[in-house]
């Protein structure tokens, strides 16, 4: 289905964590992906019944006494199911979406609130959050990961209760399917487990918003109105290979869009320079805004460059970043412990555990660089990470009005 986290376009390419773990799947079985996007659950249930679709997976979740004559695949993740409210809404009726697990948990659980409950297929989850913000409805109910997402863009939802916790999520199958496909099912997963991309994926799509701070994400989007506008061109200019998203992302995180900005170690400017990086970079200013975002864009490219070839995507740009906060010498430093752990140094997810270790006694003087604020440059990176999420839904959702 449709949405922020299971299936979406991005850039004009598919993307969503459901997508990339189908596409893996896919991979593996040595076939060709046939995605089948649905808006309704009920028609999406009964095509994988009929045999029109071999397997379903999305963070759409049936209530139980819908899944019979279907099949479950191996456990990959799990999610708190969460009500879920916003500030000082007066409302005490909620909606959720019919045939989900949510409809039976808030009848079962929330009635004792005096919550005036009901099912919709009109809405989808998403959709039901922004009747919440907009106070249409007082209460809604999902999963702990939808809601983080949409915390990205809108603060003001509130987990008012988790009323069931860790919870498993699967891939749905036709029990008229042969024991072959939950075979191969559990040795795919089993090697994608075991090699580290079941965890580098959640990685990817979840960890990043597990903590989401109210008042930084409602000052970084007012920044997005109010200052973004003076120097988006500039950003889309210089970005090149780049998401000029990400690129301004790293600007925020970095002055909080101020030209002017010093630390008390002498980085100056929107992209936060030292002297001799600015140099480097044919920066004669480094309070020059458009001079500086040219400078930090040029800086980023080189960093990616200069990683190891066989570092994939979006691993690489996690890796990037964090060398642009700590250098590549201290980056690299926390590669060799990760290997040395017996963990995978091209995986973010796994040297972002090691980065902090360099400010310990016991580590760092067994490393090349030496010490360093390996946990400052982990936050930098999950900051940048949330700024740019935010940013890429803003813009996505602006230009959706535009062409509508």
């Amino acid at each position: 289905m449709y949405g922020t986290e299971g299936f979406f376009l991005l850039n004009e390419t598919h993307a969503g964590f459901d997508y990339e773990l189908s596409q893996a799947f896919a991979t593996f079985l040595g076939v060709q992906l046939d995605i089948r996007p649905f808006a309704d659950p009920k028609r999406m249930l009964n095509s994988l019944k009929s045999g029109e679709i071999d397997l379903i997976a999305s963070p759409f979740q049936y209530a139980p006494e819908h899944l019979t004559h279907v099949g479950f695949g191996p456990v990959y993740q799990y999610f708190d199911q969460v009500i879920v409210t916003s500030n000082n809404n007066p409302k005490q009726n909620a909606l959720v979406e019919r045939y989900s697990m949510h409809a039976n948990a808030l009848k079962d659980k929330a009635l004792e609130q005096d919550i005036q409950w009901q099912t919709t297929l009109e809405y989808d989850s998403e959709e039901l959050l922004q009747m919440v913000l907009t106070e249409d409805i007082g209460y809604t109910v999902t999963t702990s990961s939808i809601l983080n997402r949409a915390r990205l863009l809108y603060p003001e939802l509130l987990p008012y209760k988790v009323i069931n916790q860790n919870l498993p999520r699967r891939w749905l199958f036709a029990k008229t399917q042969n024991d072959a496909l939950l075979g191969v099912m559990l040795e795919f997963f089993g090697q994608y487990r075991e090699s580290g991309a079941l965890k580098a994926i959640n990685e990817a799509y979840f960890a990043h918003v597990n903590k989401i701070n109210f008042v930084d994400t409602k000052a970084f989007i007012t920044a997005v109105r109010h200052k973004l506008p003076r120097y988006r061109d500039w950003f889309e200019m210089y970005a090149e290979d780049l998401d000029w998203r990400l690129l301004a992302a790293v600007a925020y995180q970095e002055s909080h869009w101020d030209p002017k900005a010093i630390s008390v170690t002498g980085v100056r400017g929107l992209m936060m320079l030292t002297r001799p990086t600015a140099r480097e970079m044919g920066v004669t200013s480094r309070v020059n805004p458009e001079q500086s975002i040219m400078g930090g864009s040029k800086y980023l490219a080189k960093m990616k460059r200069r990683l190891p070839a066989r570092i994939n995507e979006p691993d690489r740009t996690f890796m990037a970043l964090a060398a642009y906060n700590i250098g590549l010498g201290h980056l690299e430093d926390a590669r060799v412990l990760t290997q040395r752990a017996g963990l995978n140094p091209d995986l973010w997810v796994d040297v972002k555990q090691y980065l902090p270790l360099l400010r310990k006694k016991q580590y760092y003087t067994k490393t090349k660089f030496g010490y360093a604020h390996g946990d400052v440059a982990v936050q930098y990176v999950e900051n940048i990470r949330r700024y740019y999420d935010s940013l890429r839904f803003i813009d996505e959702n602006v230009h959706k009005s535009v062409t509508q």
